[in-house]
């Protein structure tokens, strides 16, 4: 007979769900409540870390001692919404201009708009939500007289401070939350992975207190980047969590450190969830500069269907043909919605950070603490924001899809056994970079280097074949290239001592913008950051550098080859850094702090925290311990550099939407964010607009 005191499996995991549910729920509930009665969105003030999406104001200025904006006649302020929050009533603090009598201003909430009356002092004007509306929230400020007071040439309608979202009480938003599955299942997954991470034949007092750490660890992480990061989304928030839950499964399935593997994890989630957030608060649909020569490749398609020839045509100095099978898709698929590409883009970002954490979980040997480090830098450079144009374009999946195939290929030519079945699909990899990215060719001559220091079995055989098609792919390639009339001819570096100087100030400088993302290399030429950014670069090679060679100065690390991954990864970033800069460095050094780089140059600093973690050279404790206090300050750096990039993806926004609403009506004289030639645009809406495609297509937002 069965002892009447032991519970059955059964009973033990219907405990364990129903454990998880709570979690869940519970997570909802602490996130409800950690939302504060008023949001204040300073609108006056610069930067911060919620995308306020100001559209129809000047810059900040001091008035008073009031940090205002003024604004056009016609401003909007975009809250994008925050989950749990449930808004009862917006107040705007504005005051009209001193010896301008009559001032007036349009309250607009999604468009229900109240009128009210101005002085020259600061006043909170106090609009209700109207019923049904839900964030975001487009808040709009139109003035009848902008007539400048006091000789001011520009047009000013209100002084404009803040703005500031008044929320239910909280019993009222706990009993109308929206879209809560997304946050239910992240904390329940905080627990069961906790749980988990306790190890095999853990007690239950273990696991119950596992899980209870996880859970809170997660629910902290939640509370802070819940004003940029958490929306009344579900799906959004699922598929930062799949990708987190991935992540760990990869990272704990054969035998790594299960702790490390949920911080990981839970590392790509909060990683996910703010990129992901951050980009559809960004995003705009219309088409934007190089994706409008798509409308062509269409117009072709019309007139006398496709050839291969056509999927292979060049593109600048690029065949992109993998971005113009994408695009086709997304036009006979959906009539080209342009949220689509968004969606690819982001799904090939976290492709890229499960292939990492695959090749982190297959290198890292049990170090739990430099495993996290490492794995901290992936989850801070692979998504960046600092990339923005690549996330926000979607002619740049071109550029995202190599950089993950580069990672792959040079993956499996590092795996274990280098058989013939990894190489053809390391070359398969490095194919569809190379149909994808011009700089991808690099991986050939890298990948003959790579199975040349493998030393494996039939390694002449391989490497033979494997240049010999490099060969042959990289002939192709060029044959019928035809340097653009726009674009000046590349650096003479072999034969001028100064352009060889040039573009080896713009390749340190651009391998320095995803630790270091200072615009102001741009628009101030002789400020600190023109030479501290190079200089970043500059330390990042010579350390690189010093960790291989100090992997090559002793035959066991030499042997083991733990350090070749990264040195591959390090090598091709540079490389392509340095052909980039090549061919754009003649337009200006600056041109190379143009965020679409960073893709490529992330993955140097990818390869040099992996030197420093769990692929150190060094054998001394105090050694190792200073490598992975480095490896955090660089981890920090990047983190930093996620803020700085927000108000270019705010000003990318604005753009966007003045230059879409622009197209719509028309306006030539407005467009130029758009495409810069307005005959060449105008032809191409006109051929859009026929076809009902883009912009133009039934339900475009």
């Amino acid at each position: 007979m069965a002892d009447g005191g032991a519970r059955r499996p059964g009973v033990d995991w219907l405990l364990a769900a129903l454990a998880c549910l709570l979690a869940g729920l519970a997570l909802v509930a602490v996130l409800v409540a950690a939302v504060p009665s008023r949001i204040v969105i300073p609108v006056g003030r610069p930067g911060g870390l919620v995308p306020q999406m100001l559209i129809g104001v000047h810059a900040p200025e001091k008035n008073y001692d009031h940090w205002m904006r003024g604004t056009t006649g016609h401003a909007r302020v975009r809250w994008p919404g925050r989950f749990g929050a449930s808004p009862e009533a917006v107040v705007v603090t504005v005051a009209g201009f001193p010896g301008r009598q009559g001032d007036q201003v349009e309250v607009g909430i999604n468009g229900v708009a109240s009128r009210h009356r101005l002085t020259d002092a600061y006043q909170d004007i106090r609009v209700a939500v109207p019923k049904g509306v839900v964030a975001p929230l487009d808040v709009s400020l139109t003035s009848p007289f902008t007539r400048a007071p006091g000789g001011d040439e520009r047009t000013l309608g209100v002084r404009l401070e803040a703005v500031t979202i008044e929320n239910r009480g909280l019993v009222a938003r706990l009993t109308s939350v929206q879209a809560p599955a997304g946050i239910v299942a992240l904390g329940a997954l905080a627990w069961a992975i906790g749980a988990w991470a306790a190890g095999e034949g853990a007690s239950r007092r273990r696991r119950l207190l596992s899980a209870v750490a996880a859970w809170c660890v997660a629910a902290a992480a939640a509370v802070v980047i819940a004003p940029t990061a958490l929306r009344a989304d579900t799906w959004l928030t699922l598929g930062s969590v799949a990708l987190g839950v991935a992540a760990t499964w990869l990272l704990g399935r054969r035998g790594g450190d299960r702790v490390a593997a949920a911080v990981g994890g839970l590392l790509f989630t909060v990683a996910g969830l703010v990129l992901t957030t951050w980009c559809v608060s960004s995003f705009v649909d219309v088409p934007r500069w190089d994706i409008w020569d798509f409308v062509t490749f269409l117009q072709k398609r019309e007139a006398r269907g496709l050839t291969l020839a056509d999927f292979l045509a060049p593109h600048n100095e690029h065949r992109p043909t993998v971005i113009r099978l994408v695009l086709l898709a997304n036009v006979l698929l959906s009539g080209w919605n342009h949220w689509n590409e968004l969606w690819v883009m982001l799904a090939l970002a976290g492709a890229h950070l499960l292939v990492l954490a695959a090749l982190v979980a297959r290198e890292s040997r049990g170090q739990a603490l430099a495993t996290v480090i490492l794995l901290a830098g992936i989850a801070v450079f692979v998504p960046s924001p600092t990339q923005w144009e690549n996330w926000l374009h979607g002619w740049q999946i071109a550029l995202v899809a190599g950089a993950t195939a580069m990672t792959a290929a040079l993956g499996l030519l590092t795996a274990r056994d280098l058989t013939w079945p990894r190489v053809a699909l390391a070359a398969g990899f490095v194919i569809a970079g190379t149909a994808s990215f011009g700089s991808c060719l690099l991986a050939w001559p890298i990948g003959v280097a790579a199975i040349a220091l493998r030393r494996q079995p039939g390694w002449l055989v391989k490497a033979a074949a494997w240049g010999a098609l490099g060969v042959v792919i990289g002939l192709a390639y060029v044959h019928g290239l035809v340097r653009p009339p726009q674009l000046p001819p590349p650096a003479p570096i072999l034969t001028s001592p100064t352009a060889f100087m040039q573009v080896a100030f713009g390749t340190c400088l651009a391998l320095g913008m995803p630790v270091w993302y200072a615009l102001t290399t741009l628009s101030q030429p002789d400020g600190p950051a023109s030479w501290l950014v190079p200089s970043i670069g500059l330390a990042g090679l010579t350390l690189g550098l010093v960790l291989i060679l100090a992997h090559l100065m002793r035959a066991e690390t030499r042997r083991a080859q733990a350090w070749l991954l990264p040195a591959l990864l390090m090598a091709f970033a540079a490389g392509a850094c340095a052909l980039t800069a090549i061919g754009r460095v003649p337009l200006g050094v600056y041109a190379m702090t143009a965020s679409r780089y960073i893709v490529f140059t992330m993955l140097f600093w990818v390869g040099l925290l992996w030197l420093l973690t769990i692929a150190s050279p060094f054998r001394s404790r105090a050694m190792r311990s200073a490598g992975l206090a480095l490896a955090a300050v660089i981890v920090a750096a990047g983190v930093r550099a996620w803020g700085d990039a927000l108000p270019s993806m705010e000003q990318h926004h604005v753009s966007g939407v003045r230059g879409r609403e622009a197209l719509l009506r028309i306006d030539w004289a407005k467009t130029g964010d758009i495409f810069p030639v307005p005959p060449v645009l105008d032809e191409r809406r006109q051929w859009l607009l026929r076809h009902r495609l883009s912009l133009y297509r039934p339900g475009a937002r």
